[in-house]
């Protein structure tokens, strides 16, 4: 990182500023020159997401004024960066490939400065289930260089930038995305980003263990929930052309997930009943939303449940009263009564689909990723119709972040 200055690069003023930081170790150096060169094009960021060392990256952008950020980024860089302080001596390919080896062989010794240590005595003589035991190297340092670099009640209270990292619960498997603009950013959550097992320990938030986001994404855009409909982005790309270095950018357009699809035909049942599936919203991965699946029109007291698939769509004859519209293979929900008088149409069949995702972490799909479809129907008793069952419609959705 330089202090060399260039001119502006024009950006639409309604544009939202957004500034997505991967994972990838040495990648996060290269992220502190790419911001730099932003920097110099007028780019401010409201709104900054990022995955283990893109999470550091992120928290030191945006828990600090537009004037300091280069120089904690700098600072911090060139902190981790001391426990190799020379060049290699021999500048050829065999003589960076030792450098290499040598400079990894140091730091896996002695840890990073600021960053992690190595625990004494090795994380295998510690007491099993210890907190010792679970890792090969300690991360507290890394708390107290969050605390000296990064602004906390800045990014809580000041809300001029946007904060969201990502990490892996632990115990469920399931991703969760932390965002300054829902509850208050702690050094803790940046850490959990980065908490790369087996080498760091787990980070315990409010009760649950996490660890790093980029087990399960490596690249932050599902924390960028949209709503339906059509967005411009602006991409930057660092390139080299003539062994100088320039700023590019271009526009890209994508649609998100139109809302929750209703298709298929409904069996009609022996007191004229077709039973109607719909959702209250498309599910979130990242169980940010909530969505329910609701069933109505169905036979009143009748034993009923939800079944869905991740293959696709169907429209198969079923038991001579019904058509089938999901492709095998399926997964059934809990059989639920469906109340209401017997002989009406007033029953009807519920699903809190985050809360089943939560109690059935094994179900066919799960864990769900941002842009998974699924299809739905819906399975009651129907004791006059052939073989006694009957069948909603469809439904068709896909999970957003």
């Amino acid at each position: 990182m330089d202090d060399t200055s260039s001119a502006s690069a024009s950006t639409p003023a309604t544009a939202l500023r957004v500034l997505v930081l991967q994972g990838g170790g040495a990648l996060g150096s290269y992220q502190a020159g790419a911001f730099q060169a932003l920097c110099r094009q007028g780019f401010e960021p409201e709104w900054v997401a990022g995955i283990s060392i893109g999470a550091i990256n992120a928290a030191i952008i945006a828990g600090n004024p537009p004037e300091t950020r280069l120089d904690r980024l700098k600072e911090f860089w060139e902190m981790v960066s001391k426990p190799v302080p020379w060049n290699p001596v021999v500048k050829t390919d065999r003589g960076r490939s030792v450098f290499n080896e040598t400079s990894a062989a140091l730091i896996a010794t002695f840890g990073v400065p600021g960053f992690f240590t190595p625990r004494i005595p090795p994380a295998p003589l510690w007491p099993p289930g210890s907190p010792e035991a679970q890792s090969y190297y300690d991360t507290a340092p890394l708390k107290r260089t969050l605390e000296r670099l990064v602004d906390f009640d800045r990014i809580k209270h000041a809300g001029d930038t946007r904060l969201s990292v990502g990490a892996v619960n632990a115990r469920t498997g399931h991703f969760a995305y932390f965002d300054s603009a829902k509850i208050a950013i702690r050094p803790e959550h940046v850490m959990a980003s980065g908490a790369l097992p087996p080498g760091f320990p787990p980070i315990e938030i409010d009760g649950e263990y996490y660890w790093d986001g980029g087990l399960f994404s490596n690249t932050p855009l599902e924390s960028l929930a949209l709503a339906s409909g059509t967005y411009t982005l602006h991409v930057y790309d660092w390139y080299v052309a003539a062994d100088n270095g320039s700023l590019v950018g271009w526009e890209v357009c994508f649609d998100a997930p139109a809302a929750p699809l209703s298709y298929c035909t409904a069996g009609t049942t022996t007191n004229g009943c077709t039973a109607s599936i719909s959702a209250s919203a498309n599910p979130s991965a990242s169980f940010a939303t909530p969505c329910t699946i609701s069933v109505s029109n169905v036979e009143g007291g009748k034993s009923g449940l939800i079944f869905y698939s991740i293959s696709g769509g169907s429209a198969a004859p079923w038991n001579g009263a019904s058509t089938l519209c999901v492709k095998a293979p399926t997964q059934r929900t809990p059989t639920q009564n469906s109340g209401g008088a017997a002989g009406t149409c007033a029953g009807a069949l519920s699903l809190d689909w985050n809360a089943f995702r939560l109690a059935n972490p094994g179900a066919l799909g799960n864990p769900f990723n941002a842009g998974a479809q699924v299809w739905a129907q819906a399975w009651f008793r129907d004791p006059p119709a052939p073989k006694t069952t009957n069948l909603s419609d469809a439904l068709e959705f896909t999970f957003v972040p």
